[in-house]
């Protein structure tokens, strides 16, 4: 009986090989079956070990494996049946297990047999794709190409022995030590982008930087492409060239002519700014433009007040009339409120555009916008270049509402229900859109009443569009259509088509506004 199972399954075997398509490179193979995706490539299921043409020579592939092809006939992506040498631009690697390959040819990804030479601008360098113990392969550890051909990143090779602990990589500041057992990454030039600093290890900018520190253990440290360093992490606090100390073993970032642009504030730190001190809320980014004015900040202002829009304040604005005033204070948190505990509350993160104009302001605690009389409580604003509204999240807890936060909208009628008519209750607003400084479009919600043979409630979601400042229409939307992440999008006239959604898995999607 296992006889004539054997022999069936060998007839069926022969059978699907002289069925089998020639491969899309124009080699006759033995296959299994082959198929498309919706992409055009086509991959094909091999019978038995085959020889398949590369731009590498033939790179064997085992049986019953899968190799993918370009639409073009090339390559895309294949197993490897045993090790095997190629030469790259880059030079001669033996590699095995998996290769892919982009779609001029040139190979993209594989993992190297052993211990090799890496030959760089930034120096020689022992690479591997397999663990310092020689244990199984390690599959994240590949050797990634440019489609260029130069290489992307590779795996240095390290053991607890000495003298394999680090090695020695060429940068502008001299040679520097860095650890292996970690990636090392290049531009598509061959220049060093990315590196693991040797523990304890400093260089010449941090001396520059008029800092006594050392590269943080374990810290990576990145390069521009001039070769130039761009992000490190100290061991110790710096300074920080606008007077504050930046917070030690946090990651900080610097252009090309040293200037610190981006770090987190150490505890306690002060910035002083024009006519006012702020003071920075450690733990929290800071990010500065190259001529030293902020990008973004996060200001404490527990037990003190804040107002833009006034040259009483520390950054002031040439303002046109109706011109928003933005003023607030934050209390302390109160104890009843659990959930905020682990949340800074007494803060406020500022972004700025390049021409130091206020850009979003974002804050657990409400504050105030005001425009002419009316004041809008929020936790969240964006403008425009100029100054003028672009859009506020209303906060929940309005302390001084504006008029437009609660709408009246009129009986209409409903087509999709057959009852008599249809009434809205009043519309709380979530979310308001700002046109040429006049309020434009809203993101609400509000009840529904339905009256004929019943009466029930039922809560939904709505897009409310405004003219002259008056309402214009409504789009009513299911309850779970619309949320306070949703966000609407606009033509070129300013008009919103379209809004996102979210649904239960995070999912974004996007839907037509339908009028």
């Amino acid at each position: 009986m296992k006889k004539r199972i054997a022999v069936l399954a060998a007839i069926t075997l022969a059978i699907e090989v002289l069925t089998a398509e020639t491969l899309p490179n124009g080699q006759d193979a033995p296959l299994l079956k082959m198929t498309n995706d919706e992409d055009g490539n086509k991959t094909a299921v091999l019978a038995q070990s085959f020889a398949v043409e590369t731009k590498y020579g033939n790179l064997t592939a085992p049986a019953t494996s899968k190799v993918v092809f370009y639409e073009n006939g090339n390559v895309k992506s294949m197993q490897l049946e045993e090790a095997q040498e190629i030469e790259t631009e880059a030079g001669k690697f033996t590699v095995n297990t998996r290769a892919e390959f982009y779609e001029n040819g040139n190979i993209k990804l594989t993992f190297l047999e052993g211990t090799q030479q890496l030959e760089t601008k930034a120096g020689t360098f022992k690479i591997t794709a397999t663990p310092s113990s020689g244990a199984a392969l390690a599959k994240d550890k590949p050797l990634t190409f440019y489609e260029n051909g130069t290489v992307k990143s590779a795996y240095l090779y390290g053991s607890s022995a000495p003298g394999e602990r680090t090695a020695t990589a060429k940068t502008l500041d001299g040679e520097m030590e860095i650890r292996t057992r970690n990636f090392i990454t290049f531009y598509e030039s061959g220049n060093l982008e990315s590196a693991v600093p040797a523990d304890g290890s400093t260089a010449e900018f941090l001396t520059k930087l008029k800092a006594n520190a050392k590269f943080n253990s374990g810290s990576l440290l990145t390069f521009y492409e001039s070769g130039k360093p761009k992000s490190f992490t100290p061991s110790s606090s710096l300074k920080h060239q606008l007077g504050f100390s930046t917070k030690a073993r946090s990651e900080v970032v610097i252009s090309e002519d040293g200037k610190i642009i981006s770090c987190i504030p150490d505890r306690a730190s002060t910035l002083k700014l024009d006519k006012q001190y702020w003071h920075l809320s450690p733990s929290m980014p800071f990010k500065n433009f190259e001529d030293n004015f902020p990008e973004e900040m996060t200001i404490d202002m527990t037990d003190n007040h804040f107002l833009f829009g006034s040259e009483q304040a520390g950054i002031y604005f040439d303002l046109e009339e109706g011109t928003p005033i933005m003023q607030g204070k934050t209390g302390k948190r109160p104890e009843s409120d659990e959930s905020a505990r682990s949340v800074p509350y007494g803060v406020i993160t500022l972004k700025f555009f390049s021409t130091k104009t206020l850009k979003s302001a974002v804050s657990r605690n409400p504050f105030v916008i005001k425009v002419g009389a009316n004041g809008i409580s929020t936790t969240n604003v964006e403008f425009n270049e100029n100054f003028s509204l672009k859009k506020i999240l209303l906060s929940p807890y309005a302390e001084a509402p504006m008029e437009t936060t609660t709408v009246q909208i009129s009986t209409a009628e409903n087509p999709d229900v057959k009852v008599a008519r249809k009434k809205y209750t009043s519309c709380i607003l979530q979310k308001i859109y700002f046109t040429n400084g006049r309020i434009g479009c809203a993101i609400g919600s509000y009840s529904q009443v339905l009256q004929g043979n019943s009466k029930y409630y039922r809560p939904l979601s709505c897009i409310i569009l405004f003219e002259n400042g008056k309402i214009k229409d409504v789009v009513a939307k299911g309850a779970e259509s619309l949320n306070v992440a949703s966000e609407l999008i606009f033509d070129d006239s300013g008009n919103p088509v379209a809004y996102t959604s979210k649904d239960n898995l995070g999912n974004e999607r996007t839907f037509e506004i339908k009028k």
